[in-house]
């Protein structure tokens, strides 16, 4: 803190030394008339596979271009939801959890053989795994929030809607930019891009950065670091080859070598069922420490801190073929590869094997696998590890005329999934179970769509799409887990498992696929050009989210897959300019209906992870975007997301929360069997209200080298549960707002910027995930991430050509 306050007031004294050499500065002296903005400047968005004025394309939008994600602090996609109203995000741990959510639309069971709802695209590559949507935003162009189901031209996995994410393609001219990051928790973070031509017909880019962050969370267990930090490096590598005036070939390649423990779970509850004496526990035996750290979202006592290791790398070939004034081919393949590897400590307490403290549920940190013959005994630290590797391929026709334009294509992936669980618990004081799960997971998918839009007058036009997809899973399922009493096993050390070599294991596998075809998507709507600022367009699209392999320890040959999810929205919306194009207003009004959606909940009963499909549910709400140049130098911006989320079948029943009454809904069953009736109950991670207002203001000098800018952003979130079992006291994270600001001074010829940003400066704390922990060691726990603590930071960059 002390260093924050230092910071911010050398930083302070320094803009106001600025101000005084400046002086006043009044808008008619700032700029000439010729350097005046006049409108808001054009976007332009990929939403329909080809590029168009954001402005006429009838899908939802909202584009956060390089500068606006920098002014942002947007530093990776984890702190997007931070100023989009449009997106959610959960971090249920270990890095591969990652859930975001559109429209109140995500993974409902985000995990291994589950696919997204909400998709991700980089350069026109589709990311098949949650578990690589955390990407670190180095040399990024843009990013479109694409709301909606997306599925006629980007395929399944998109019901919830899509991020597109477009980075820098090698230039023409020689560039190239370096650039700093200091902030005051302790993160530094360095980039790097050099871009231009080889010759006259290549061109090349390279891109590299590294980030390093002390942990932000306190761990008051003895010799303990502290937890939360971060390091990562990376980098791509562009060349793009013009074989001659039409055809053109773009190889690309990325590396990203991520390590984390950040995900260090806070316990944030102590109602019933908490064990006795867990403020004891908490504080090593002093009751007003441990309800500190029930109190300070930023104090945990931990003896061992959840470790992620994540790389993963992908080539990728872009072929470009011009044909004619009507026609372009482009053919997009792709490779991609990740390796996973975490580890959890499910009690997240000061308890250790050897000293339990009370603790119903811990880990161990080691194992012996002696009870495996391939790993001849030795000592191996607890594994939960995900290796995949995909193919994919696309193949598409654009064509354009004065009244027709769109896109044929083909669509082919290839995706093989390998799990490793090695995950012993202690449970109570006799029993350590130890599920070792290795399980195989494929999935392949073909493809074949089209999507026209005819312009029947110059008002006027309606668009159409299709999809059809034939796909196939796989899941190679097999599982180890038993029971063994206090003379089957020794611990060694604090968090070490020995067991004895007589102990075996009994095996559950099975091996089994299944096919899906005739699964469809599609699209159909009208647009009408009211004037030449204003247009309106209805539509209705279906999508749908594939089938998932269940890799919990619950899984069987019966129950190894979940039925696809569908999802069927109507959506109309406006979209205009006024007063000469200094403000844009665009809204939209959508119903979406998904059946069957694939959801889980933790039973703490049975302390498994169950996974199903939950019925039918309903998603509606309105979105406004509003931008408006009040002055040449003042630009306010403001979206607003209103949902209004709810499961619509009834009959679909989970746990009842610790205490729930049967006027609170927990009704019985079957003969001692109580369960909640989760119908008409709002979604998860979906806020009622979630708004974002902006200000920008630039200040044009004449009589210094430099011009200044001042940028203001407020983002309110509403409620949410993070669980359908919808504790009141441990799945909800109430509302909350987070204010950020940035200064910054660039010179006039834009080759050095050097800006001041705040980050949530309110320290609004805010989990990125709860749960109820109900039955095993406290009642609720919460992941709460960099983002929801306040920290300041110096940027520095310079471009160079």
């Amino acid at each position: 803190m002390n260093k924050e306050k230092g910071l911010l007031a050398t930083v302070t004294g320094a803009l106001i030394a600025v101000t005084q050499v400046i002086g006043p500065v009044n808008a008619a002296e700032s700029r000439s008339d010729s350097e005046r903005l006049a409108a808001i400047e054009e976007v332009t968005v990929t939403a329909q596979k080809r590029e168009e004025n954001i402005q006429d394309v009838p899908i939802s939008i909202k584009v956060y271009g390089a500068e606006a994600l920098k002014l942002g602090a947007v530093n990776t996609m984890t702190d997007l939801p931070s100023v989009a109203p449009a997106l959610n995000f959960e971090d249920r741990g270990m890095g591969a959890y990652l859930n975001f959510s559109m429209r109140g639309i995500g993974a409902f069971a985000p995990g291994s053989g589950v696919q997204p709802s909400v998709g991700l695209v980089v350069d026109g590559v589709s990311i098949n795994r949650p578990v690589e949507f955390n990407i670190g935003l180095a040399d990024i162009e843009s990013i479109q929030l694409i709301n909606g189901p997306q599925g006629t031209l980007f395929g399944a996995n998109n019901i919830g809607g899509l991020i597109y994410v477009t980075t820098g393609r090698p230039t023409e001219t020689f560039e190239g930019s370096v650039e700093a990051i200091l902030t005051t928790d302790d993160e530094k973070i360095t980039r790097a891009m050099v871009s231009g031509p080889l010759t006259d017909r290549i061109r090349g880019r390279v891109s590299a950065y590294m980030q390093d962050r002390d942990g932000f969370l306190k761990n008051i267990y003895p010799g303990s670091d502290r937890a939360g930090g971060e390091e990562a490096q990376g980098g791509t590598a562009k060349l793009e080859i013009d074989f001659n005036d039409s055809t053109s070939l773009l190889l690309s390649a990325d590396y990203r070598d991520w390590q984390s423990t950040n995900r260090s779970v806070h316990v944030d509850a102590t109602v019933p069922p908490a064990i006795p004496g867990i403020l004891e526990i908490l504080g090593n035996g002093d009751p007003v420490l441990g309800q500190r750290i029930i109190d300070d979202p930023e104090l945990i006592n931990a003896n061992w801190s959840d470790v992620t290791d994540i790389k993963n790398k992908g080539f990728s070939a872009e072929l470009v073929w011009h044909m004619s004034d009507v026609f372009t081919f482009r053919s997009i393949s792709s490779y991609r590869d990740l390796d996973h590897n975490g580890t959890l400590d499910v009690a997240e307490s000061p308890g250790t094997l050897a000293d339990p403290r009370g603790m119903n549920i811990l880990s161990g940190e080691r194992v012996n696998r002696g009870i495996d013959p391939a790993q001849d005994g030795e000592m191996n630290y607890q594994r939960l590890s995900t290796a995949v590797e995909y193919f994919t391929q696309e193949l598409r026709l654009n064509f354009a005329t004065s009244r027709f334009d769109g896109n044929v294509g083909l669509y082919y992936s290839d995706t093989d999934e390998a799990v490793d669980w090695n995950f012993p618990l202690l449970i109570g004081s006799e029993f350590v179970a130890n599920d070792i799960q290795d399980i195989e997971l494929g999935a392949r998918s073909l493809a074949v769509f089209g999507d026209v839009t005819w312009n029947v007058t110059d008002a006027v036009s309606v668009f159409a799409g299709y999809r059809w997809a034939e796909e196939k899973v796989t899941n190679n399922y097999r599982i180890r887990s038993f029971f063994a009493d206090s003379t089957q096993y020794t611990i060694s050390g604090s968090n070490d498992v020995i067991f004895n070599p007589n102990v075996v294991p009994p095996v559950d596998s099975f091996n089994v696929s299944r096919k899906d075809s005739g699964l469809w998507s599609g699209r159909a709507g009208v647009r009408w050009n009211v004037t030449d600022d204003q247009n309106l367009y209805a539509s209705v699209s279906r999508g749908y989210t594939g089938a998932a392999a269940d890799s919990s320890t619950t899984a069987t040959a019966e129950t190894a897959f979940i039925d696809p999810t569908t999802a069927i929205s109507f959506e109309i919306g406006a979209k205009s300019h006024w007063l000469d194009s200094r403000v844009r207003l665009n809204a939209a009004l959508f119903k979406t209906t998904l059946e069957d959606i694939q959801a889980n909940f933790y039973d703490s009963a049975t302390n498994q992870q169950i996974t199903f499909n939950a019925g039918e549910f309903e998603s509606q709400g309105l979105e406004l975007q509003l931008t408006a140049l009040l002055t040449d130098q003042l630009t306010l911006s403001g979206d607003v997301s209103l949902l209004d989320t709810e499961h619509t079948e009834r009959e679909i029943f989970q746990p009842c929360y610790f205490g729930q009454t049967t006027a609170e809904g927990c009704i019985e069953t079957g003969p001692g069997q109580f369960a909640q009736d989760i119908y008409g109950r709002s979604g998860v991670n979906a806020p009622e209200v979630k708004y974002n207002v902006n200000a920008h203001y630039d200040l044009f000098t004449r009589s210094m080298p430099f011009d200044a800018s001042a940028t203001v952003s407020y983002t309110w979130t509403d409620d949410v549960s993070f669980q359908l079992l919808y504790d009141p006291d441990a799945s909800y994270q109430r509302s909350y707002g987070t204010l950020d600001i940035t200064l910054a001074i660039s010179d006039k010829q834009g080759r050095y910027t050097v800006s001041l940003f705040g980050k949530n400066v309110l320290d609004e704390n805010f989990a990125t995930y709860k749960y109820s922990d109900a039955g095993r060691n406290v009642a609720g726990r919460g992941t709460f991430g960099r983002g929801s603590f306040a920290y300041w930071g110096l940027r520095a960059s310079y471009n160079f050509d």
